[in-house]
């Protein structure tokens, strides 16, 4: 370890704030080899699932999203026009990259994989600017950590990915404004963190790590000059927030909601979900995309003991006067700040589907690894140097055991057979892994299979809206078509405004000759969602069947324009223009 390029050997684990140990400039080649060491195992761990298809709401994000494909959309992007949540600058990256490669999955999983590498190499030269021991090993800590695999493997998840080089800029330009106290310097700190939160909201909590670090590195500092500092960053962060939860509340959860239980039920289903989440940071293995919810209400008195271990640790390192324990206290504290706003005090719609997920712990895997740098140095110092090479060789083995786990994991990212049956094995009682097993044995044609599953999923939760359509397009597809029509319609009349539902029951009716109330459902579709290419496709069918060739021509036109890609909608505009030239002729 005494080789990495930013290594040093003298240096403490949390050095003196008034004595900062300086760092040799790196070279050249040194900024080549490690970068290059950095890249190769995150190049191999996410190799696997380069040639994937599209996952869940991938389609959603990427492959099936209008507004990416409306070269003038730039305006309707900023204004929020048909999302879920407001990440305006993440979504104008995804329309400038749609330019470039459409919707090639290889390619959107690549710059998943550019921007870790590029977080890596960023992180690598923050914690070399803060002085940590062991910087590169850091770095690459966080490059390879399995639980980066999620955010990273998973294309939908391109905003936690596209979101952290911002922050790692922002929280770079802030350690240099505290430095200096030049406003250049602050300038670029606020626009980094504004353009983070613009791409994801999850890091609505960075400016408590700016406020953490001060307290830190300066402990000496104006507390009134940093107040007048960070005020605007707090304004920012609490306006943002606001407009965050007025977009999940409003659009992504709707008028259901989500039920998170009263204060007590909160307060304990967050303690818990804060240890699972520093358990999986220091030992990361038996991850899954769907984990299994704690039954918490009401709360049992065990529940709260994660508060109570966090109070006790918190104490015992606030009197340990030692540098490593300021450190690990002022790691822990931005840690826990960047990670509550996802434990489950305010609602969320991912709350229907589980309390943690490993997306979530992105933001704060960064100060994880600088604890980890730390760590390594402070053993480092603290060990005969006769045994530095066993160090190494430890530190080597457990990444490669990382590395090798993180490759087997990234393979069930490949799509959704391999995604949804490990889901399903990992968590069986789950209804979204019952459903997503079912739609993956739809997908390959096996509907008999398919059933079992949604029954199962309607078994656990009668209430979900896609197992009963999904239920009701395998009953189609075996010829059952008035059992299909009754579980669509139980569909449309638990979720009236659910256009899956709704597309489906009219294309059920449509087949069975009733173009009346197909046609209505259609329009309902097409006026609940104008961006839904296939309301309009399914709309041209129905007017192509009552003689209205010209309505059908119109409809099958808009679909093309939502969506270029849609193969059906250009099959039956083509087959129109031919009927029309045979009439002709």
């Amino acid at each position: 370890m005494a080789h990495l390029p930013s290594n040093s050997p003298a240096a403490t684990v949390i050095p003196a704030p008034s004595e900062p140990a300086e760092f040799p400039a790196l070279t050249l080649r040194q900024r080549l080899l490690g970068t290059l060491v950095l890249a190769l195992p995150v190049l191999f761990i996410y190799g696997p699932a380069f040639h994937g298809a599209w996952l869940w709401d991938d389609a959603y994000e990427i492959a099936a999203n209008p507004i990416l494909r409306d070269s003038s959309a730039l305006p309707a992007i900023w204004r929020g026009v048909g999302a879920y949540d407001y990440y305006p600058l993440k979504t104008t990256i995804e329309w400038v990259l749609w330019r470039c490669w459409v919707n090639q999955p290889l390619a959107w999983h690549l710059a998943n994989v550019a921007l870790q590498i590029l977080s890596a190499m960023l992180l690598w030269q923050l914690l070399r600017k803060l002085r940590l021991p062991c910087a590169w090993f850091g770095a690459l800590v966080f490059a390879v950590h399995p639980l980066a695999i999620e955010s990273v493997a998973w294309i939908a998840e391109f905003k936690s990915t596209v979101s952290m080089p911002f922050a790692l800029l922002a929280f770079g330009a802030y350690v240099d404004y505290e430095a200096t106290g030049r406003p250049a310097a602050w300038v670029r700190a606020f626009g980094w963190f504004v353009a983070a939160v613009l791409c994801k909201s999850a890091v609505i909590m960075l400016p408590v790590a700016f406020a953490v670090y001060g307290w830190w590195r300066h402990p000496r500092g104006s507390l009134r000059r940093r107040a007048l500092a960070l005020a605007p960053f707090f304004a920012a962060a609490f306006a943002l927030g606001l407009v965050t939860i007025a977009f999940q509340h409003g659009r992504a959860i709707g008028a259901q909601g989500v039920p998170v239980g009263d204060w007590p039920t909160r307060i304990a289903r967050a303690g818990l979900a804060l240890a699972f989440y520093g358990g999986k940071l220091l030992w990361p293995l038996n991850l899954m995309p769907i984990y299994p919810r704690w039954p918490v209400a009401p709360p049992a008195w065990w529940m709260f003991l994660p508060w109570v271990g966090l109070a006790v640790g918190t104490l015992v390192l606030a009197r340990t006067q030692q540098s490593w324990s300021r450190g690990l206290l002022a790691g822990g504290a931005m840690a826990a700040a960047l990670l509550l706003p996802i434990l489950g005090f305010v609602a969320m719609p991912y709350m229907e589907i589980g309390w943690v997920a490993d997306h979530y712990a992105y933001p704060a895997l960064p100060v994880f690894a600088a604890l980890a740098s730390g760590a390594a140095g402070l053993l480092w110092n603290r060990i005969s140097p006769h045994r530095h090479g066993l160090l190494a060789w430890a530190a080597a083995i457990g990444l490669g055991l990382w590395v090798a786990y993180g490759q087997s994991y990234a393979r069930i990212f490949r799509g959704p057979q391999a995604f949804w049956t490990y889901a399903y094995v990992q968590n069986p009682h789950s209804p979204m892994t019952e459903n997503g097993v079912g739609k993956a044995y739809l997908s390959a044609g096996e509907p008999a299979e398919a059933i079992v599953h949604f029954r199962a999923a309607l078994a656990l939760d009668p209430g979900q809206i896609n197992a009963r359509t999904n239920l009701g397009l395998a009953l189609q597809q075996l010829g059952r078509r008035d059992e299909a029509i009754r579980e669509l319609r139980k569909a449309v009349h638990l979720a009236p405004d659910y256009t899956p539902s709704l597309i489906a029951l009219g294309g059920v009716l449509f087949e069975a000759g009733d173009t009346d109330e197909a046609r209505a459902l259609f329009e309902r579709a097409a006026r609940i969602q104008p961006t839904l290419a296939t309301a309009d496709n399914d709309l041209g069918a129905v007017l192509a069947r009552t003689g209205d060739l010209a309505g059908a021509a119109r409809e099958f036109a808009a679909a093309l324009k939502l969506d270029p890609t849609l193969t059906t909608a250009r099959d039956n505009l083509e087959r129109l223009q031919r009927a029309k030239s045979v009439v002709a002729h």
